[in-house]
């Protein structure tokens, strides 16, 4: 049989024909392909059809009679193509991979899209074969797939890394239900990065990204402090910097609550020393004033077992350094001052509930309560008051709802909550709310203030006794689980009995039995 001279090409295969036309055939389906003949300077447009029917082959010849005239020998040189098209058009199929993977990003291989030029371009079939259709003056890829669990749910995001032909594009980290969108392209990188206009282009450029980003490592973190069953079983205590109890848990708490840092008790700590430092702190003021601040440390580690549903509730006039007791009681739980205290009345009444549901099994202080100048400023502090008041007492977040009409997930609180106040609320509308508060009052003349300043300044030992003490309890976790809410019950109801016979006919204040 007469062989016929071919060429395999990035668009089809192209046979030279000895009577001067040529042909070129690209695949169409397994059985149709579109044929295209030229003569000379004469083009005959594409026809597709199934060249193994001598129907189709005619009609070609026929064309070809019209537009060339009469051309000797094209119905047997058409008969020899349908024989070994396939085999050709299999042979150019075979090529185009093997170019495309020397050529073509690992990850881009047998796809359509091709980096060049510094940004992602898109083959797209047209008449004329496949023309590069440029999408972006960018590349991106997602480095690292983020699924991060705050103890009520868990989201995933993407961290994304890119760059343009000069320069590298800072990366971002953008939530998975908003990756698809690509609205975050110029949110995150503006006039730096742009997309082609046109129909379905982001898509092209979402689904580039996500074929560049196979084998992307995924990182679990965890959002929130305190307990936590881990997968494989154990209990571990968590804060920013890991968990007390493993190693390898990783953390990536919300921007201010970074400081709750606990350190590693290893063979060489000195924790009999610590606890001892930790014990001087009865020594500021007195027991009235310190027995419950610093029992309230070692309670909060006990606050999914022994829930603490009362607000320590400390005021004492301006100047008297309850902030600084506050920040060195909450050193037990990382590095405190008084000017970095996490949460205040400043904050948003949103921001301080999700703030305290993040907060789990570790002492909160809201800083700075007091009565506002204005009525309006008056009535929005009294308000923060309340819902914490009530939030806590009734370990209830705020109930909301979606725009879908569906519920969303509430924020309760799940540690131990102190305020700092100038005074006690006062009002018809915290009679209730007042119930669930334990009021501590102190003056400036009840401070040592020559301990203070020693205790300050030798902060980290309280840290390092919390970490011995959070290992102690998570060695005993299911023990005191079924012994300490039982042996609370019995407390509770002797101190109602002590206080009903003191007090006769009154009602026992919430927290004064939550105490015990």
């Amino acid at each position: 049989m007469t062989e016929l001279a071919y060429e395999t090409r990035e668009d089809g295969v192209v046979y030279e024909l000895g009577c001067g036309v040529r042909v070129k055939v690209q695949s169409k389906s397994p059985s149709r392909v579109r044929v295209t003949m030229q003569h000379e300077e004469v083009f005959i447009p594409p026809e597709t059809g199934d060249l193994g029917t001598s129907a189709f082959r005619s009609k070609l010849v026929g064309l070809a009679r019209e537009r060339f005239g009469h051309v000797p020998g094209l119905a047997d040189d058409l008969d020899l193509i349908a024989v070994g098209c396939e085999a050709h058009l299999k042979e150019r199929e075979d090529d185009a991979s093997r170019e495309d993977e020397e050529t073509n990003a690992p990850e881009f291989v047998g796809t359509p899209y091709r980096i060049a030029g510094g940004g992602f371009v898109r083959l797209r079939n047209t008449r004329e074969g496949e023309i590069p259709q440029r999408l972006t003056n960018f590349v991106a890829r997602v480095e690292e797939e983020v699924v991060k669990d705050d103890g009520a749910e868990v989201k995933r995001a993407y961290r994304v890394e890119g760059e343009t032909r000069d320069r590298k594009l800072p990366t971002t980290e953008v939530p998975a239900a908003r990756f698809g969108g690509m609205n975050w392209v110029p949110e995150a990188w503006g006039l730096a990065a742009t997309m082609s206009a046109g129909q379905g282009v982001k898509d092209f450029v979402r689904e580039a990204i996500e074929l560049r980003s196979r084998g992307a490592a995924t990182k679990h973190l965890y959002a929130h402090t305190g307990f936590r069953e881990l997968p494989g079983g154990d209990r571990v205590f968590l804060h920013a910097a890991g968990a007390v109890g493993a190693e390898g848990v990783e953390v990536e708490l919300e921007p201010g609550l970074e400081r709750y840092t606990l350190p590693t008790v290893g063979a060489s700590t000195d924790l009999a020393a610590a606890v001892r430092q930790s014990l001087k702190l009865f020594e500021i003021a007195p027991a009235r004033v310190m027995a419950p601040l610093l029992g309230a440390m070692y309670l909060a580690p006990l606050s999914g077992i022994v829930v603490p549903d009362f607000v320590l509730w400390l005021w004492a006039a301006t100047g008297s350094f309850k902030s600084t007791i506050s920040a060195l009681l909450l050193s037990h739980f990382g590095d405190f001052s008084e000017t970095t205290l996490p949460l205040s009345f400043e904050s948003t009444s949103n921001a301080l509930e999700r703030a305290l549901f993040l907060l789990k099994d570790v002492p909160a202080v809201v800083d700075d309560w007091r009565p506002a100048v204005s009525r309006v400023d008056a009535s929005e502090m009294d308000r923060k008051a309340q819902r914490l008041l009530r939030g806590v007492g009734n370990r209830q977040g705020r109930g909301r709802m979606t725009s879908d009409i569906t519920l969303r997930h509430s924020y309760p609180p799940r540690g131990l909550l102190i305020v700092t106040a100038e005074a006690l609320p006062e009002g018809p509308a915290f009679e209730s709310a007042a119930s669930r508060a334990l009021s501590v009052n102190f003056s400036r003349e009840d401070i040592n203030l020559a301990l203070l300043s020693d205790l300050q300044r030798h902060k980290g030992a309280l840290s390092q006794a919390m970490a011995g003490y959070i290992g102690f309890v998570a060695s005993r976790f299911d023990k005191f689980s079924g012994d300490l809410p039982t042996r609370r019950g019995k407390l509770r109801e002797e101190v109602r009995a002590e206080l009903a016979s003191v007090t006769p006919g009154r009602r026992t204040p919430r927290p004064r039995s939550s105490w015990a």
